[in-house]
């Protein structure tokens, strides 16, 4: 995964970045575009794939939160 850094931002935790991911089957392509982004996401593939982040990003915290009790 490659991540560039946007021109116009500064260096610091909230800056948004562009992600370059390869070695996607297709298929698959085709099959989350039809599913997922066409269905749910007007904003195209980018929204898709944020709101999928931050989804596992909160599902990973709530799993640790119950080991850590």
């Amino acid at each position: 995964m490659y991540f560039a850094e946007e021109k116009n931002n500064l260096f610091k935790d909230d800056i948004t970045v562009n992600v370059v991911v390869s070695g996607i089957p297709s298929m698959l392509l085709k099959e989350f575009m039809q599913r997922v982004v066409n269905e749910q996401y007007s904003g195209g593939i980018s929204l898709a794939v944020k709101d999928l982040m931050w989804l596992a990003v909160q599902k990973s915290k709530e799993k640790q939160a119950r080991l850590d009790v």
